[in-house]
């Protein structure tokens, strides 16, 4: 989505934009500009602020090395460089870490 138009999304409603089909026939329902994306979009969150990292496809799409961020909160992976899956999701940040990640969600 533009950046004047900003999108909340629950963990659930997230979840939805992985670039694949979600895995059960009961999509969560989604706010209206989530639901007008385009079925492949890839989003993370980071930080609190959702990204659509579709243009970088070939990193954050199915099979690619960081597609374990999409449809997620990616803000621990980001700060600690853990990309497993046991890494996305909320948790306590060193200030460093914080650094580390503020400096991603601002590139």
């Amino acid at each position: 989505p533009p950046p004047s138009t900003p999108l909340a999304l629950t963990p659930s409603q997230l979840a939805h934009f992985r670039g694949i089909r979600p895995k059960n026939a009961n999509s969560p329902t989604l706010p209206p500009a989530a639901a007008s994306l385009p079925p492949k979009t890839l989003l993370i969150a980071v930080l609190g602020s959702i990204f659509d990292v579709t243009s970088g496809a070939r990193h954050y799409g199915p099979g690619q090395p960081y597609h374990v961020l999409t449809g997620r909160d990616a803000t621990v992976a980001l700060a600690t460089g853990r990309l497993g899956a046991e890494a996305a999701g909320g948790g306590n940040l060193t200030r460093a870490q914080e650094r580390t990640v503020r400096g991603w969600r601002e590139f």
